[in-house]
């Protein structure tokens, strides 16, 4: 009961934003849809960040019109994300997913490594692409 106390305690301490996407783009969301990571994004090794850490973020799309941020750095209560922030968002939640992402229209769009906006349209495609990239590379260095 302890360690509920102490994550409840420290989501309260967050200081917390709901951001609308730019007219016309839209959030995704996934089937593991809260992400707690660093807010630069950076791989830190296998251990990810603590809830009580300083420069952590906690993402959760909350629609396809409505995203919750908190962090324990000063946020306005409400912000708007332009095309490249909403992109940057559904990255962020799909990367994070476990193995599924759901948004009201292929309308959307994410980063990937072979194209800076891939659309939900074409998210499928690149996926194969990528794990095909990533099997035969596995398969040369063995």
């Amino acid at each position: 009961m302890q360690v509920i106390e102490t994550v409840v305690t420290e989501i309260g301490r967050r200081n917390w934003c709901f951001v609308s996407p730019l007219e016309g783009h839209i959030f995704i969301t996934c089937d593991d849809p809260v992400v707690l990571s660093w807010k630069d994004q950076k791989d830190r090794g296998f251990y990810g960040p603590g809830n009580g850490l300083i420069d952590t973020l906690i993402t959760f799309p909350l629609s396809s019109d409505l995203l919750l941020l908190g962090t324990f750095e000063d946020l306005p209560p409400v912000m708007n994300y332009d095309a490249l922030q909403v992109a940057e968002a559904n990255t962020h939640v799909a990367r994070y997913s476990t193995k599924q992402i759901y948004a009201r229209s292929s309308d959307f769009n994410v980063h990937m490594p072979t194209k800076f906006f891939a659309s939900g349209n074409e998210l499928p495609t690149l996926m194969r692409l990528a794990k095909k990239a990533s099997t035969t590379e596995f398969a040369s260095k063995k």
